[in-house]
């Protein structure tokens, strides 16, 4: 009766095996294929196109694109996306303890919290930061601030 088992049981599992081989071969070189061609389109559109590019940014679009193409749930982080989610994750807070707001360009303390840094410091709302570790805010196009 093993011996019967043994006859039936190891060639279909060698069947099985065979035919799960040649599909993942199959899909391998679909994939290669396809990787290769989008290795060419990037090379030469980065090599020879009329204005300049970014690659960093193209990848992104590309990267963007595909993940358009799947379900609304699937999404693609910068490397700067997952810091900024590995910092909200671990808790841990950052910065000088206020809550501000930009008008015209500036900086404007709305409310100080106690006991953090803007509090120990003296920082009042309504108080406008100019500057940051001696760095002058006006010298930045954008402002520096994270909400």
């Amino acid at each position: 009766m093993k011996l019967l088992k043994r006859k039936i049981i190891i060639p279909i599992i060698a069947v099985i095996g065979v035919f799960s081989l040649v599909s993942f071969q199959n899909d391998f070189f679909e994939i290669a294929k396809q990787i290769e061609i989008f290795n060419e389109m990037y090379k030469q559109i980065n090599m020879n196109y009329v204005d300049e590019t970014n690659p960093g940014d193209l990848m992104d679009n590309a990267i963007e694109g595909m993940m358009d193409e799947l379900d609304p749930y699937t999404k693609y982080w910068t490397e700067q996306e997952v810091e900024k989610s590995k910092i909200n994750r671990r808790g841990a807070y950052t910065g000088i303890g206020a809550s501000v707001l930009t008008k015209d360009d500036k900086i404007i303390i709305v409310e100080p919290w106690k006991d953090y840094p803007a509090d120990k410091a003296g920082l009042k709302a309504g108080d406008e930061i100019i500057s940051i570790d001696a760095v002058q805010i006006s010298d930045y196009k954008t402002t520096p601030v994270i909400y």
